[in-house]
């Protein structure tokens, strides 16, 4: 959790040393992107920390949902279009999460193994592997939410993160799985 602080000190001086932008409103954005990141710190941290907690709690069987009805009583579906800010950081994330799983094959295969034995279940794959790479993505997509961040300022920390992350999580699994 000491790291998650860091990762936030790293994207604000990396953009704090981007040359100012002629456009005022681009201008602003970084500014404002800038209080955010030193003043939610404490909030990026919690959230991340609660979401891979969250993620722990699939280690138990959910009830199962009865079948939605079919929309055939004459509901009305509506369409919206899709955010392309929130499309590219997904695509990132999850380009992000590959990365670090095909890096860390073995210790994630492991660590789903004996999440499938506490869970009394097959072992655990990818997306649904507790911890897993995929979880900690997710949890840095939820904790970034919470900040006020441009589109820039967004891809900064997805860096400064990978960077981190990179050099941090075989250790990691290695405790995870010792």
């Amino acid at each position: 959790s000491e790291r998650l602080p860091r990762i936030l000190q790293d994207t604000e001086l990396a953009l704090a040393q981007v040359p100012h932008d002629k456009d005022p409103r681009i201008e602003a954005q970084r500014q404002s992107s800038l209080r955010s990141i030193g003043g939610g710190v404490q909030a990026f941290t919690r959230i991340f920390l609660a979401q891979l907690e969250a993620s722990l709690t699939s280690l138990r069987p959910t009830p199962r949902q009865p079948e939605a009805s079919k929309h055939e009583d004459g509901q009305i579906l509506t369409l919206a279009l899709l955010d392309d800010d929130h499309d590219n950081d997904t695509i990132l994330l999850d380009n992000l999460a590959s990365r670090i799983e095909s890096r860390n094959s073995l210790e994630l295969q492991l660590l789903g193994h004996r999440f499938g034995v506490l869970a009394g279940a097959p072992a655990f794959e990818g997306e649904r592997l507790p911890l897993g790479a995929y979880a900690f993505c997710h949890a840095l997509s939820e904790a970034v939410d919470a900040l006020s961040l441009s589109q820039q300022a967004r891809r900064q920390l997805l860096f400064q993160f990978e960077r981190v992350l990179v050099d941090f999580y075989p250790e990691l699994l290695a405790r995870f799985n010792a």
